[in-house]
């Protein structure tokens, strides 16, 4: 009995899930709609199967009539009806249609035979379900509301006519009148509700419009980016996919400059200048900000994707007018394509950003693709991130010490500390490469941190009182919270003085705070920490630099006498020892490594060199030889 009833109950429970569904109805939908869908579908499946048994007697026995054909045609022309129209997404005319063959299917029979039979039963149970099914099925309620009084209409105009002969004119005028009285009740239904749908939908597609489109450009915006990046190639023929990424260079400076409605208008007319070039042969994006994509499904007749590219920037070189200003913009892409459709879409774009990242490197408007070996290069770069930063915590970076000479007598008068980097995987990581990572991913602090710590340590007890020690600062440090009491702390541990130590910052360090830098270094001279510019004469070079900060001395960058045999190159030399002496500053040369740039240096009346004529950067240990020897040749030469 137990087993009988739970079979029972998942029969049941089949036949709700099998309502649910051809209703349409949401899994998630309130218990009350669940009740309502399932009542009209059971009722219309009751209903159907007696009306149809009746109409198939009447046919057995051979008693068609005039109202059964009737009734057939009606079911069959609203189901024709409204199918054809809710393909062309026509819901009003659905509602009409419905109405019209309701009026027609249902105004026949009481019209030829005075009374009402079968074929209305089957049409008013499968009228409903047809235009709930085909519209809403909650419209389902309200068209059988309007089928049902067809009946009482019918029975009450009888009850009212009965004094009229059966059959008589006015007989047949008055079940006309109510026949058409609830067609036309059913068809102010029909409107009504395909009228809601048609706002409903036009609501929907205008939502949809919205959350897809970028509201400034009118271009597919990143949501759609990713619909269509998750969607497989819909153009017939095409093997290939390649995604291009697209960004605008520099262009937060014309934001700062001339206001973002300028900035408005550079994006509108980018959109424009996109889309002529590419001709619609792929999809355009704007992804946000500046940045753009294009999707490109392409066969072998269709242009590469470096042609494209290529299309895209011509399309820059105009330059484009504002109503404020007339400015040149310049474009960075990069792209990846993939042959294979299954292959992975995050794999594609992240290779395309890589690409990105490779044009961004190179000035001007460029576009790279994305290469085995750009993508082994980019793979390295993301592994050492990481083990720098373990590098630096653990303070594995090693100090080597490269010395400063006094060109009249060869002495040592100091030694600029260096970072070194050997990693256990790769090896010696050139200081270019992990210095720049570390200032990319906010490690360049606590990197100069640990460089300052260490390089003082490591120089306890060999460096004599009047050599100097030198260490790089970058920016980001100097703007960092606590460092002059850091800096305070590390002198108070150590055994050299504080006119020792020396700080090399650049003139970038602290262009962009110009007073909190200068309130800083004040602070650190304050200290009695000596103040080096580094790499004077490749920045901005402001003389009011040079009067409002406290530094001694100005290291020239090695590129000048790597360059010498430009005459340039040497009269700026001089205008920098010139500009150094009205000051009252030192001056410092580097790069110094064959005797003709000794010579040069000796011509231009500079005392201090840096450079691998003399020796290259050594560890520790070596130090204090190399001290004491230069100490003794100093005083040889004195002698």
């Amino acid at each position: 009995m137990l087993a009988a009833m739970s079979k029972g109950a998942q029969v049941l429970g089949r036949i709700y899930w099998l309502t649910d569904v051809l209703v349409g109805l949401p899994a998630n939908a309130k218990a009350v709609d669940k009740v309502k869908s399932r009542a009209i579908i059971l009722w219309s499946f009751f209903a159907l199967p007696v009306g149809m048994m009746i109409t198939g007697t009447s046919i057995y026995k051979q008693s068609v009539t005039v109202s059964s054909i009737g009734g057939l045609v009606g079911v069959l022309g609203i189901l024709f009806a409204v199918a054809y129209l809710k393909m062309r997404k026509d819901t009003n005319g659905a509602g009409l249609a419905f109405g019209a063959a309701s009026m027609l299917g249902l105004g026949i029979e009481p019209l030829v035979n005075g009374n009402t039979t079968s074929p209305s039963l089957v049409l008013l149970a499968v009228t409903p379900v047809i235009f709930g099914l085909m519209v809403h099925w909650r419209r389902c309620v309200q068209a059988s509301v309007g089928l049902l009084l067809y009946y009482p209409a019918v029975y009450a105009s009888s009850f009212l006519a009965s004094s009229i002969e059966s059959g008589s004119v006015m007989f047949l005028f008055a079940c006309a009148a109510a026949t058409f009285g609830c067609g036309f009740a059913t068809s102010a239904f029909g409107l009504a509700t395909s009228k809601n749908a048609a706002y409903m939908r036009r609501q929907k597609d205008r939502i949809e419009h919205v959350a897809l489109t970028d509201p400034l450009t009118g271009l597919e915006n990143r949501r759609s980016f990713n619909e269509a990046l998750a969607t497989p190639t819909q153009k017939p023929g095409a093997i290939s996919r390649t995604i291009l990424l697209l960004d605008l260079n520099d262009f937060k400076s014309i934001n700062d400059r001339f206001g973002h409605d300028v900035g408005d208008e550079i994006l509108i007319e980018t959109g424009h200048r996109i889309t002529s070039a590419i001709q619609g042969s792929a999809r355009l994006f704007r992804l946000g900000g500046d940045e753009f994509s294009v999707i490109f499904d392409h066969d072998q007749d269709d242009h590469s994707p470096d042609q494209l590219a290529q299309h895209i920037l011509a399309a820059f070189r105009d330059p484009i007018r504002t109503q404020s200003a007339t400015l040149h913009v310049n474009f960075s892409i990069g792209f990846d394509t993939s042959s294979n459709h299954n292959a992975s879409k995050d794999k594609l774009l992240r290779n395309a950003d890589v690409a990105l990242f490779e044009a961004k490197s190179v000035s001007g408007s460029t576009w790279h693709a994305f290469t085995k070996q750009l993508g082994d290069r980019v793979e390295r770069r993301r592994a050492l991130i990481g083990r720098l930063s373990d590098a630096i915590n653990a303070e594995k970076i090693d100090v080597v010490y490269q010395p400063q000479h006094r060109i009249t007598d060869g002495c040592v008068i100091g030694f600029e500390a260096l970072a070194r980097w050997r990693d256990a995987k790769y090896g010696d990581v050139p200081p270019d490469e992990f210095v720049r990572l570390a200032e990319e991913n906010d490690l360049v602090a606590t990197l100069d941190k640990v460089m300052i710590r260490k390089a003082m340590r490591g120089a306890n007890g060999w460096l004599p009182r009047s050599v100097v020690l030198s260490v790089n600062v970058s920016g980001m440090t100097l703007a960092s919270e606590g460092f002059v009491e850091f800096v305070e702390r590390e002198l108070a541990r150590s055994s050299l003085a504080p006119e020792q130590l020396q700080l090399e910052i650049t003139e970038t360090s602290f262009i962009e705070k110009w007073e909190s830098a200068q309130d800083l270094l004040v602070a650190l001279k304050y200290l009695g920490v000596s103040l080096a510019l580094d790499d004077f004469g490749t920045g901005y070079s402001s003389l009011s630099y040079l009067a409002a900060f406290p530094v001694s001395l100005l290291k020239i960058d090695k590129s000048f006498l790597r360059k010498s045999h430009q005459v340039s190159n040497l009269k700026v030399l001089q205008s920098i020892m010139n500009l150094a002496g009205s000051l009252d500053l030192e001056v410092l040369i580097e790069g110094v490594e064959t005797e003709q740039h000794l010579s040069i240096v000796r011509r231009l009346g500079c005392q201090k060199v840096q450079g691998y004529f003399y020796s290259k950067p050594m560890s520790e240990c070596d130090c204090p030889e190399y001290v004491t020897e230069h100490y003794k040749l100093s005083v040889r030469k004195s002698a």
